[in-house]
This record gives structure tokens, sequence and C-alpha cells, in this order.
């Protein structure tokens, strides 16, 4: 869907870090770039000197023909996952990302960075839209519906568009995205764990996100 030196910056840049600790205990080695902000800043591909944003990152990674899209239109697709399913939803959250080593991406390496995300469900796609601060999205993290249990839907990061969509805002990774049920009333809470190497390099990172009131 950070920055280094023991931090990861989203929107100067995407790092090289190894993981430490969810609750912020930090491994020892950490080899990191400048700080920026979390879905805006997983690496680029033009060499460790490039501190771009993650939307400027895909702009040099392997990437579908473009087409503008909204997250509702790129998951232009039928409602498929029936009743017993998480119904569709459209929410804003805020995430608090952290980076990792891609050889244990669920550790953390790096201090938590905050950013603001547009999370949809139709069907069994699910999209993970970064949203600046300006209000206009940025590149996007796809995944498909996988598992529902009752506390949870889990959900693959595709490292391809499926092959209906066009969308030139899309992010390929890897990893897993579990949205947690929420009872009527209650906030949704969504993690993730998740590799790329945009940057020709490979990056991982985590997030851990909770919805905001108010409009996307």
């Amino acid at each position: 869907m950070g920055d280094f030196q023991n931090q990861t910056s989203w929107h100067q840049g995407i790092a090289r870090v190894q993981f430490g600790d969810l609750d912020g205990v930090f491994f020892p080695h950490v080899d990191a770039l400048p700080p920026g902000t979390a879905l805006s800043r997983l690496p680029a591909r033009d060499g460790p000197h490039q501190r771009t944003g993650l939307d400027q990152i895909a702009k040099h990674g392997h990437r579908p023909p473009r087409e503008t899209a909204t997250p509702s239109q790129s998951l232009n697709v039928s409602r498929s996952a029936g009743d017993d399913g998480m119904a569709d939803f459209t929410i804003r959250m805020k995430n608090r990302l952290q980076f990792s080593n891609c050889e244990v991406p669920h550790i953390p390496t790096s201090r938590p960075h905050q950013e603001t995300l547009v999370v949809e469900l139709r069907g069994h796609l699910l999209t993970i839209t970064h949203r600046r601060a300006d209000g206009s999205l940025g590149s996007r993290i796809y995944a498909q519906r996988a598992i529902d249990l009752a506390e949870a839907s889990i959900f693959t990061i595709l490292p391809e568009l499926p092959s209906h969509v066009r969308d030139g805002s899309f992010f390929p990774a890897l990893g897993t995205i579990a949205v947690l049920a929420a009872r009527p009333g209650e906030q949704r809470r969504l993690r993730a764990v998740g590799t790329d190497k945009n940057s020709g390099q490979c990056h991982g990172w985590i997030f851990d996100a909770i919805e905001e009131a108010g409009p996307c």
C-alpha cells in the first residue's frame, strides 16, 4: 500500500533497514536514509542517492500502462464476497508505518512514521492508497481476499495488477494484510506486513492503521 538511519521517509525516499521489534526494540544494524513519510516513502529504483516519494518511486519500477483511476474506478468489479465475508467499505485510516528487513519483515527496524491512507474493499479486492497532505491520492497497493475468519479478513498483497484492472498508481509488493472485524460503532483496524523491490533492492515494512472519522 519511511526514513532511514533508524528511520525512513515516505516523501523523501525509502530506506534500507533491518527490523527491530513492533514495540520499539530496535536491532543493532540499520542501514538507513534520511526521514520522510510512510506509504510515500518506499525505495526508489534510481540508486541509493535517489530520495523520492512513493509516487515518484513507482515511476521508475515495472508498471502497467498508465491510466488515471480512483480506488473505486480501479476496483471496477462486481461484489462477489457473499454475505459471509466482510462487507464492502471505503474508509480513511491513520497509519503507523515502520520499516524492516526483507528476511524478517514482521520485525520493525525503524521508528514509526504517521501517514494517512484510504482503504477500500470491493468484493474480493482491497486497495490501500496513500493520501497526501493536500488530500490528493498517491500510490496504491492491491490485495486479494484470501481467508475470512470471525475475527478478521485476510488479504494477499498482489505483485501484479489483476488482468481486468489498469491503474497507473499501482505499487507492486508482496505480503499479507489483516482487516480486523469491528462491531457497530467501533473503529476498523488494519495490520499489514509486506516487502517490495521497487528501488531495485528489497525493503520490508509494517502497517498498523486505525480508522479515522470523517470523509475520505
